[in-house]
């Protein structure tokens, strides 16, 4: 009995414990305002529990116990079950405080036993010694008897000497487990303070994010907005696009049926090409010939034309020289006429006049035929 409950508080479980209440804990926290209701219960039900094991020391104490006792203990302690299990975050504190509690119900129902027990005991030692002593005065079972009555008394008196050891070993246990138990109550208080400063840290956070998630259901229904928009806009493309297709099929029907003709057509077509392309073929051919004559005749007339040229500076060399021959000739018959005129000034005189105008017309008519040879040879 004391080994089962030794196990029982010892650290191992206590931290499990600990850990299965703090997971509880955070939890319910997580929920919000579910805190303050965890914390209250985890108070309401430290309390119970502290007062119930207290009843329950007492009780093993000054041996108070009696089975009716235990049996509405017990419903006590089924009801405080009831009320923990309501919580689901508190399942892991439940069923260690339930386990407590049933540590506890077999610890008086152990020491009710051995109060039965020991007043059995009391009453066969009394009715032994009774007997005893009625035999003594008969005068029986002096002897042997009196050494048997001993031997069970001292028999007597180990057992309850090792009952009494038990129940102390119980005892120191419990206040063990009580002590536990508190460790653990302020481990989770001190783990309920930090989740509810996470959970104010956690509840600021949900309002940025609220307030995050309310401008993006905005957004979203903007975007759902312009998706049904646009929705509309597809269904009347896809509308558009199926009066499309239906043109585009009578339209292929059309040039199916204009197909024949149309290779008809394309044959014609290239033949005519094909006559075309010889008649460019000789149309090139004809062009490259009248290009080698056109070079041929340009060639001939910059030749012409170099030759024209030098024609003209001779020409106008010999119409220099020609002039300058008509200015000394002119000069010259000037002069002769001056010298004639001089010299047969006084002969004359006396001469017909028809003979000194037919000479004065033939030297008029000599000067007018060498103005016009010099008119004619001026250069252009």
């Amino acid at each position: 009995m004391a080994e089962t409950l030794a196990g029982i508080a010892s650290p191992s479980v206590g931290g499990a414990t600990a850990g299965a209440v703090g997971g509880a804990v955070v939890e319910a926290v997580g929920g919000g305002g579910a805190g303050q209701v965890v914390a209250g219960l985890l108070a309401r039900s430290r309390d119970t529990l502290v007062k119930k094991m207290i009843e329950a020391l007492i009780r093993i104490t000054y041996n108070l116990v009696d089975k009716e006792k235990v049996e509405i203990y017990t419903k006590e302690k089924d009801e405080l079950g009831v009320e923990l299990e309501f919580e689901e975050e508190l399942k892991a504190v439940s069923k260690e405080l339930m386990a407590v509690t049933n540590i506890m119900k077999v610890a008086e129902l152990k020491v009710y036993e051995y109060k039965e027990t020991r007043k059995k005991e009391k009453i066969k030692l009394e009715n032994s010694v009774i007997v005893e002593n009625g035999l003594q005065s008969v005068g029986f079972g002096s002897g042997e008897n009196s050494l048997e009555t001993s031997g069970t008394k001292v028999d007597t008196s180990g057992d309850s000497s090792e009952r009494e050891e038990e129940v102390v070993s119980l005892a120191s246990t419990v206040e063990r487990i009580i002590k536990n138990l508190n460790l653990k109550v302020t481990q989770l208080k001190r783990s309920f303070e930090e989740s509810w400063s996470n959970t104010e840290r956690l509840k600021s956070l949900t309002e940025n994010q609220a307030q995050d998630i309310a401008e993006k259901m905005l957004y979203i229904k903007d975007l759902e907005d312009r998706e049904k928009k646009l929705a509309q806009n597809v269904e009347g493309f896809m509308m558009k696009i199926k009066e499309a297709e239906v043109e585009v099929a009578r339209w292929r029907e059309a040039c199916e049926l204009e197909i024949e003709p149309g290779k008809h057509e394309i044959e014609q077509r290239d033949t005519v090409v094909a006559i075309l392309t010889q008649e460019l073929e000789k149309t090139k051919t004809d062009l490259d010939i009248s290009n080698c004559k056109l070079n041929k005749k340009e060639e001939l007339a910059a030749a012409a034309q170099a030759t024209a040229e030098k024609s003209l500076q001779l020409a106008d060399s010999i119409a220099a020289g020609l002039r300058e021959r008509v200015e000394e000739m002119s000069k010259q018959l000037e002069e002769a006429e001056s010298q004639y005129r001089n010299r047969y000034k006084l002969r004359h005189i006396c001469w017909p006049w028809r003979t000194l105008e037919l000479s004065t017309a033939t030297m008029n008519n000599r000067v007018k035929n060498a103005k016009k040879m010099l008119s004619k040879c001026r250069p252009w």
